[in-house]
């Protein structure tokens, strides 16, 4: 993940549900490791810029699995297929649920809404479930997207400085603002997300 990130900072390819998972074969993250990206219907692009620190994470997925061999690049047993399917199809529920069924909403590459700046800008944001069609399980994967979402932002809000100036560290965190963020969680208890609580107590 962090690789297509910065693939996509870098302005390399446009980043949703769909194109994450398109990179899920164990074929495009060799051709990662070995600092080249695969793109769609385009010419592959050198990431030999990147730092170490990017692709070192998902090189050392690779020498971890079981039975690979980096020398049989595109040619690994299939014991290494195997292995890497039990990862892959832990998430191939819920990114087909996201680039599929709501692939109208969340499958798109420039995104107009914002979490940090509905947020911090106290603007109205109102998401709907459907509770009566879909399955507890994918209405709670629905849920605990959208939470977790908000958690990140949150997290991010709380900032990573502890020295410098006072009006720099502490007045301008959004923690100080004059009024609170509102945030109503209608029936909470169907897509709870472990560690939501620490949210209202870091407010």
């Amino acid at each position: 993940m962090r690789v297509l990130v910065a693939s996509r900072d870098a302005g390399y390819i446009l980043l949703d549900a769909n194109t994450i998972r398109n990179y899920f074969g164990l074929e495009k993250l060799e051709e990662m490791a070995d600092k080249i990206l695969v793109r769609e219907n385009q010419e592959s692009v050198s990431l030999a810029e990147f730092p170490s620190v990017v692709l070192e994470p998902m090189i050392n997925y690779l020498n971890n699995l079981p039975g690979y061999i980096k020398e049989k690049k595109g040619k690994q047993s299939s014991q290494v297929y195997e292995q890497h399917g039990y990862i892959t199809m832990q998430l191939t529920r819920v990114f087909s649920s996201l680039a599929d069924t709501y692939g109208h909403i969340i499958r798109t590459n420039l995104p107009e809404v914002d979490l940090r700046d509905v947020v911090l800008n106290r603007r109205i944001l109102v998401v709907l479930l459907p509770a009566l069609e879909k399955s507890p399980d994918e209405l709670a994967n629905l849920g605990k997207i959208i939470i977790a979402s908000l958690k990140t932002m949150m997290a991010s809000g709380l900032g990573d400085e502890v020295e410098g100036m006072y009006s720099k560290v502490i007045e301008r965190k959004p923690t100080n603002a004059r009024s609170p963020f509102l945030c109503i969680l209608d029936e909470y208890g169907y897509y709870a997300v472990p560690g939501f609580a620490v949210v209202p107590a870091q407010a």
